[in-house]
């Protein structure tokens, strides 16, 4: 068994830049909750119409760039008003509730 140090890391870049970090998942390049992230990501991408793929909202910078792209989107008419409401609900409710959440991974006991 690998050493908790030498442990395979997650590869997943966040959107501030820096690397989760977390223990790989198995064979895979991510942690359990990136991995399932990027596998709904790559189905929406395959799928006939894909679906807009929305930064992950794991941290206050995620969430900045959402409500950016969702103001871009307002101010060049590429989204309606109704939909935009419930992005930025949604935004609201996500920056409320980052005191809350911690993404970080468990130690490695």
């Amino acid at each position: 068994m690998a050493v908790k140090n030498e442990a395979p890391r997650c590869q997943h870049i966040k959107t501030n830049g820096a690397q989760c970090r977390g223990p790989a998942w198995g064979e895979r390049s991510f942690c359990y909750f990136h991995a399932q992230w990027h596998e709904r990501a790559h189905n929406c991408a395959q799928a006939a119409k894909p679906e807009t793929t929305l930064p992950l909202l794991e941290d206050a910078n995620s969430i900045q760039v959402l409500l950016m792209q969702t103001i871009d989107d307002i101010a060049n008419n590429r989204i309606d008003r109704k939909q935009a409401a419930l992005i930025l609900y949604a935004l609201q409710t996500a920056s409320q509730n980052l005191r809350r959440t911690d993404f970080e991974p468990v130690s490695l006991r």
